[in-house]
């Protein structure tokens, strides 16, 4: 664009602009506009184009942190079950083959004082038999 300083140029050395010179003026004006918008959203694009890089890093830093985290983390205790389900079980074995002794350590009550639980427990519904038990004929000390 020409920019004429008033005190440098009289108007009557301008003189009349020619329609050819305005529309070459306006031509020129368009395309460094239309160059300046293209040059804009050429450094938008790369702008986008940077941070979905720097999503994905930090997606992928994230997914190498989560699995880190995961092998960091104790597995689930998987508890080994008696072969005939609960009555392989060590609770049942030392219902059905213990002692006074063995009631005093495990269950910190006498025998009797089990037995007395257990009706009580029985009579209010906490304790059924096992349906399996029923088939078979096999009591439940439960």
């Amino acid at each position: 664009m020409l920019a004429y300083d008033a005190e440098c140029v009289s108007s009557e050395e301008v003189g009349e602009l020619s329609p050819e010179s305005v529309a070459l003026t306006a031509m020129l004006l368009l395309r460094s506009k239309r160059r300046r918008e293209a040059q804009k959203a050429l450094q938008l694009a790369a702008a986008r184009r940077r941070r979905n890089v720097q999503y994905l890093e930090v997606l992928e830093l994230s997914g190498s942190l989560l699995s880190c985290l995961a092998l960091l983390t104790r597995s689930r205790r998987r508890i080994q079950r008696g072969v005939d389900g609960w009555h392989g079980s060590a609770i049942n074995e030392y219902v059905v083959h213990g002692d006074e002794e063995t009631y005093r350590n495990k269950f910190r009550v006498t025998k009797k004082t089990f037995g007395i639980i257990r009706n009580l427990l029985t009579s209010a519904g906490f304790l059924r038999t096992n349906e399996r038990e029923l088939q078979s004929g096999v009591p439940s000390n439960f």
